[in-house]
């Protein structure tokens, strides 16, 4: 049996990821988070906020990890036939950012869950059917 993947585990706790919605949302980055300079400039921007520690990584991984969970998790538009909304903040990120109080915020995880689907549509090699 192979393990499921949720989000990314690397972003550690569901604050940071409100944390990093706030940050995105201030910043000209939205719909530009895709592509080698994208992907760097998501990385400092977390960096530059304390939301992670840069270090040496010259790949940037960073930044397509959290892009990955956000997304995953429906705080940011992925896959979706208006390709101008690509990497924006959605609804449900918007409510999240908003949530001004843990029981708030948990309620935006939860429905965020809720919809999750296991496996990811772009995890490959299982045998059973996608499911919530």
């Amino acid at each position: 049996m192979r393990p499921w993947h949720l989000g990314n585990t690397t972003v550690r706790s569901p604050f940071r990821l409100r944390d990093g919605l706030i940050v995105l949302s201030r910043s000209d980055l939205q719909g530009k988070l895709r592509g080698t300079e994208n992907d760097a400039a998501f990385r400092k921007l977390l960096g530059d906020s304390g939301l992670v520690s840069l270090g040496d990584d010259i790949t940037n991984s960073v930044g397509r990890k959290w892009r990955s969970a956000l997304s995953q998790l429906g705080f940011i538009y992925s896959d979706i036939s208006d390709k101008d909304m690509i990497d924006h903040i959605t609804p449900s990120g918007s409510r999240l950012i908003k949530a001004d109080n843990v029981p708030a915020m948990q309620e935006c995880f939860l429905r965020s869950l809720i919809c999750y689907q296991i496996p990811s549509p772009i995890e490959r090699g299982y045998t059973f059917k996608t499911f919530s």
